[in-house]
């Protein structure tokens, strides 16, 4: 019993001496109006309104969830933060540090940069994604929401688009780009897809970029915007719509090359080659958003 009684009593002078440093820097915290936070240290949940600004810098650490509401501001530059819940007309940016999942909800718009890595990505509503770099794992576009990858510093592993979500993609690299629903897809510029999949009712427009395969199931439509386009064994033209299966290439207006191997070309899907710089011209002003609307 004196054995236990004086380990006990050790054992309680020991968290005595540990216990308010292990506790410092956690906790919840709340930012409102123009409060501004600079998260370097531990805490659990944070949650921002009005106007306010958060930073997490390397040391900071939000082992739950970060949410953000109105028009307040989350800029992750290091550091980790488990989960961010974007709402309203807030803005997230991450140039650095983990964050596993980000939900982007209503008008939010999230912003990743070069160092930003992300696990899954989810866009809701209207909100806008905007990748000059950094790496996602999954991302998907649900509702109206709009993507847009503009750099080759892009990296996506799987790109998902639902609904009537619209991708412009202009630069960067996506393994696999599934387009499904009445979503519509831009690719262009250096932009480069290792498998392409498009279903139901989706549309697909190319005029850059490069799409090593290509699955065109149901009734989606993928249009090439390009000339000296050549038909490999198995492919045939019906007017200006491609038939079979095979490797089709060409050139894209400015004169790069390209080739794509098409290894699925459902009866009511469309592959269409179009030549006439006419539609790209269409297509910078809108036409993509207008087409998918008609459909």
């Amino acid at each position: 019993m004196k054995n236990h009684l004086m380990f006990g009593a050790l054992l309680g002078a020991a968290l005595a001496l540990v216990g308010p440093l292990a506790g410092e820097g956690r906790g919840d915290f709340i930012l409102r109006n123009d409060e501004q936070l600079t998260v370097n240290s531990v805490h659990i949940q944070g949650t921002l309104y009005d106007r306010s600004r958060a930073s997490v810098v390397p040391g900071g650490t939000v082992t739950d969830y970060l949410r953000t509401y109105n028009s307040s501001k989350v800029d992750v530059s290091g550091g980790y933060v488990g989960y961010i819940l974007a709402y309203e007309t807030s803005a997230v940016h991450l140039s650095g540090g983990c964050v596993p999942t980000l939900n982007a909800f209503a008008a939010s718009a999230v912003d990743i940069a070069v160092g930003g890595d992300v696990d899954r990505l989810d866009a809701f509503g209207t909100s806008t994604v905007h990748l000059t770099g950094g790496i996602v794992d999954t991302l998907l576009a649900r509702d109206t929401s709009a993507v847009h990858l503009s750099s080759q510093c892009v990296r996506v592993g799987a790109l998902t688009t639902l609904n009537s979500s619209t991708v412009h993609f202009t630069g960067g690299i996506v393994n696999t780009l599934s387009v499904q629903n009445t979503s519509a897809v831009d690719i262009s510029g250096m932009s480069r897809v290792s498998w392409l999949g498009t279903f139901d009712t989706s549309m697909v427009h190319l005029s850059g970029g490069t799409v090593d395969r290509l699955d065109a199931f149901e009734n989606s439509a993928v249009t090439f915007y390009g000339k000296d386009f050549f038909l490999g064994t198995g492919l045939s033209l019906d007017g200006e719509r491609v038939l079979g299966t095979g490797i089709l290439s060409g050139r894209w207006l400015g004169g790069t090359t390209w080739a794509v191997n098409i290894t699925g070309n459902d009866s009511g899907a469309t592959i269409l080659l179009m030549p006439e710089p006419t539609t790209l011209a269409l297509l910078a002003l809108g036409g993509l958003l207008a087409l998918r609307r008609r459909r």
